[in-house]
């Protein structure tokens, strides 16, 4: 695998190679973020102009520096910092595979933000989706009143 220095200059000049370190306890990884200083989405990814046309600064540096062919992939970031473009942080999958991460790297609903750390919180539905428990519960718990009340 390439290094940071092997990348062109337009690019090297725009990685502080002195981030964060990775914070994700499910998947533990060595080594700082790289972080892009360059424009980034509503999302928080990094963009850069190739060819007049923005592209994701770490599909960029990804395959500039592993030479990984991603096409039809998604790079999930493993060390969940959407702004880092190092290729030791990231992993190439499958979309499918990167929402199930996405999920399981959910710790609140997004609703009410219950702890989904607490099992009693999370049931998971036939097709291994998550939701949450607490507000399932007082949901039902309106419709009957409701229901009761209409009668």
């Amino acid at each position: 695998m390439l290094t940071l220095t092997d990348l062109p200059t337009r690019i090297h000049g725009k990685i502080n190679a002195d981030g964060p370190l990775p914070t994700n306890p499910l998947r533990p990884i060595a080594g700082k973020c790289w972080l892009f200083d360059s424009w980034h989405n509503s999302a928080g990814y990094p963009y850069i102009s190739v060819d007049g046309r923005d592209q994701p600064a770490h599909r960029i540096v990804f395959t500039l520096l592993t030479g990984q062919d991603i096409n039809g992939l998604d790079l999930d970031h493993v060390c969940r910092n959407a702004a880092c473009v190092r290729p030791s942080h990231h992993e190439a999958v499958t979309h499918t595979e990167n929402m199930r991460r996405l999920s399981q790297a959910q710790t609140a609903c997004r609703r009410a933000g219950h702890d989904w750390t607490n099992p009693r919180n999370v049931r998971t539905r036939p097709n291994g989706r998550r939701y949450c428990a607490e507000c399932d519960r007082i949901y039902l718990r309106q419709r009957y009143a409701a229901r009761k009340a209409a009668r």
